[in-house]
């Protein structure tokens, strides 16, 4: 994903996870691959956002965060 080796892409999606930003691993790809589409960052970043405010009234309405891992 985003012409990385695995490697690298595991490293990223490890190294997000010690910073707090955990996801599950199809979201972290989605990211990298919108990345390597050259979608505007702000676009990916108001994606983001959406997503998250919906995995917000998922975690208050009880159902299972999709963001996050399983």
């Amino acid at each position: 994903s985003f012409g990385l080796s695995r490697e690298v892409s595991d490293a990223l999606f490890e190294l997000s996870a010690l910073a707090g930003v955990e996801m599950r691993r199809e979201i972290h790809d989605a990211i990298l691959a919108l990345t390597r589409e050259k979608v505007v960052p702000t676009a990916t970043a108001q994606v983001l956002r959406s997503l998250a405010s919906k995995a917000s009234d998922a975690r208050s309405a009880g159902i299972k965060d999709a963001l996050r891992s399983p």
